[in-house]
């Protein structure tokens, strides 16, 4: 039997079913991790803190099946003193014919140089029918540490245009592509924006205004914007720029300008198209 049937439907907006081809369900697809407890005999005593939700963390627009298309996450967690950390690593991978494999690796120690060791388990796992993985822990045998991995398909569509709408984030951490800062803790609401740091500047904004250009899209808690020279930046917030399930069009406009000094950030807002373009015209 094949682990995940190529013709999988998905109720998209309650709507009507559609098949969903690869790029659709890389871009949709997430791993829950729960870390459980149970006794000697299989009786549940507990369920951890520890609860993580990973998805892809890419635009529609550079998924290609060209690539490989996988999520994951590790961490290194102890929750009681007389017992050993709980070190992994897990991958959910999604193969060209729409079937999934999930790898988990544990290791000994404690902190991240714990994951960059040899791990002492490895395994493998075919995912059939989108049914949880229950994986036990080779260290914690009384209790007995079980993590529970459950895959899904969330509901975010396709990017479109959102209009008029402003973008809102608080604490905001604009990265590049090579991991790069380029601010952290920035915060605004407004229909048209535009930051400049010691690495360069962006303007942002739902509604397309003169000069810029389709660059991006907005996720969840997540802008994801891309020049023609290849300068790549996402923007993560504390809050979700948009309603769940809904995937935004960004435009916009990249600058080489820069502030003179390290760390400090300039910052346009505006809701006329207009003014903002008046006033960022110095930079762009």
């Amino acid at each position: 039997m094949r682990y995940l049937v190529m013709s999988l439907l998905l109720l998209s907006n309650g709507a009507f079913a559609q098949k969903l081809d690869f790029t659709e369900m890389c871009a949709r697809m997430e791993v829950v991790a729960e870390v459980f407890t149970f006794d000697t005999s299989g009786k549940f005593l507990d369920k951890k803190k520890e609860y993580q939700r990973s998805s892809v963390s890419k635009p529609w627009s550079s998924i290609s099946e060209k690539e490989k298309c996988s999520i994951g996450s590790g961490w290194s967690s102890k929750w009681d003193d007389k017992m050993p950390t709980l070190a992994l690593r897990y991958e959910l991978e999604l193969r060209k014919d729409l079937t999934l494999e999930l790898t988990i690796k544990q290791f000994s120690g404690h902190g991240r140089q714990a994951q960059k060791d040899k791990p002492i388990k490895e395994e493998k796992f075919r995912v059939d029918n989108m049914k949880p993985v229950m994986w036990k822990s080779v260290l914690h045998k009384d209790p007995v540490y079980v993590v529970r991995f459950t895959p899904n398909l969330s509901f975010r569509e396709k990017p479109r245009d959102i209009g008029d709408m402003e973008i809102s984030g608080r604490n905001i951490i604009i990265t590049d592509k090579k991991g790069f800062v380029w601010t952290d803790e920035f915060s605004i609401k407004e229909k048209y924006i535009s930051v400049k740091t010691h690495r360069g500047s962006v303007a942002l904004s739902y509604l397309p205004f003169k000069g810029a250009s389709l660059i991006g899209e907005a996720h969840s808690n997540v802008i994801w914007v891309e020049d023609e020279k290849g300068t790549s930046l996402k923007l993560t917030a504390e809050n979700s720029f948009l309603p769940d399930g809904i995937t935004g069009n960004v435009y916009g406009l990249f600058s080489r300008k820069t502030t003179k000094k390290i760390g400090s950030v300039s910052a346009q807002s505006s809701d006329k198209e207009k003014e903002f373009v008046e006033r960022i015209k110095s930079d762009f």
